[in-house]
């Protein structure tokens, strides 16, 4: 068998910035011009101070809706942490934020939170919750999370090594474009049988189908 440990590509890891704009596309686009205070104590606001590199202030207004129990405040708090953007960074810090948003169902806390558990950042590494916390947000269809997912049955860190599984996560993340999860799976085939591919790609279909009842 292969030496995937050699090989294998790591997940990838959205940008500080790009994660804003994500959000800030959904929530920004009906807001006029940016005003110089926060008027409106809501994240809309917060994401354009934080466009405007009004860093101090964004995070001020982050963490007061995200006390006040705000899912998305809760998130960049943690990516703001994760990043040292306008405070120290402390992966601790971003785990507590990540998990409070996670608790909550959000599925980028839940993804980031899985990765900072699988390289023990700001958190002591623990496998067995890194795939606790990927596996939800892979149930939710984020591919970066499959494709981690899939590596983690493929290496058996916190989870029971399982290339049928491996397989089923890395081709429902390549089928949305990740090419991560393309060339893992690329590697991985190698050391299955027809049977164990085709069994593989039988439960990516049912996955499928019960996502869209």
């Amino acid at each position: 068998a292969p030496d995937f440990a050699g090989h294998l590509i790591k997940g990838g890891k959205l940008a500080m910035r790009t994660f804003f704009i994500l959000i800030s596309a959904c929530l920004v686009a009906a807001l006029g011009a940016p005003t110089a205070e926060v008027e409106r104590n809501d994240i809309s606001d917060a994401i354009n101070l934080y466009e405007r590199n009004d860093i101090d202030l964004a995070f001020r207004s982050l963490r007061t809706l995200a006390e006040q129990g705000d899912i998305d405040a809760q998130v960049m708090m943690g990516a703001m942490y994760a990043k040292g953007r306008g405070v120290v960074q402390n992966h601790a810090n971003a785990a507590i934020w990540w998990r409070l948003a996670g608790e909550q169902g959000n599925v980028m806390a839940q993804y980031f939170l899985g990765g900072l558990y699988r390289h023990g950042r700001g958190v002591s590494q623990d496998f067995a919750k890194a795939a606790k916390w990927l596996r939800l947000a892979a149930e939710k269809g984020l591919s970066e999370a499959q494709q981690n997912l899939g590596v983690m049955y493929i290496e058996g860190h916190g989870v029971r090594q399982d290339y049928i599984r491996a397989h089923k996560w890395l081709l429902l993340a390549a089928a949305q474009g990740n090419k991560s999860a393309e060339f893992n799976m690329k590697l991985l085939v190698g050391s299955m049988t027809a049977t164990e591919i085709a069994l593989a790609r039988q439960q990516a279909r049912q996955w499928i189908l019960e996502r869209h009842r």
